[in-house]
Order: structure tokens, then sequence, then C-alpha cells
């Protein structure tokens, strides 16, 4: 039963992904988004600015999103965006350079969905 409720909490999940390098960004969000739909789940996953970040967090709101995950290139903004985040209780996760394009997605996925079930 316990999963059951998981899997309808997840369902309902916005994952909000701030890069630096659109191209790069981009491809990661359809990689993500194809793993998604190949595994028959239903994600909002789409590409946000570190200033549009920076003033959700300022603001202290959420703004519809469940989870933030930084890219590779964003490693030395994640100790300050993960404590920002805090507060409007937004869990943020970094993905590191193997799982960001090489599986496709699917290891991206999988940092999220961590970063949701934790959340539950």
């Amino acid at each position: 039963m316990l999963i059951i409720e998981r899997e309808e909490v997840l369902s309902e999940k916005t994952i909000g992904i701030v890069g630096t390098r659109v191209r790069a960004t981009e491809q990661l969000v359809d990689y993500m988004r194809d793993s998604c739909s190949k595994s028959g789940k239903d994600y909002n996953i789409f590409i946000i600015s570190t200033d549009d970040i920076t003033k959700l967090f300022e603001a202290k709101i959420r703004g519809g999103i469940s989870i933030i995950i930084l890219t590779p290139q964003l490693s030395s903004l994640y100790m300050h965006l993960k404590s920002s985040a805090k507060e409007c209780e937004i869990p943020v996760g970094l993905i590191e350079v193997k799982n960001s394009i090489i599986a496709l997605g699917e290891d991206a996925m999988l940092v999220a969905e961590k970063l949701m079930i934790n959340e539950v």
C-alpha cells in the first residue's frame, strides 16, 4: 500500500532542471522525458534558469516545483541552492557527469526519483 501511495505522489511531480549549457540541458530533458515515457511515468520536466530559482527562493515560494536537479556544470552552486531551498521545502539534487547523458536520461531520472521518494 505504501508503494502505491508513493507512486501516486510521484506521478504528480514537477522536476526543474537547472543548467548552464542550453543545448546540453535541453538534450538531458529530452532524454529524461523519453525515459519517463518508456517506463509509463508522467512527470512534468522542464528547464528553469538559475535567476528564476533564486527569485523563487528569495520569495520563499515553491512555484509548483517538486524538486530541482542541477546539471554537473553547476556543482559549485549545489550547497548554496540546497540550503536556500530548505525554506521552500524543495529537495535539490545534483546529477553527476556520468549520469547526465551517458544513460540517455535513465540515471538522471533515478536521481530525481530518489529525491522525490525521500521527500514523501
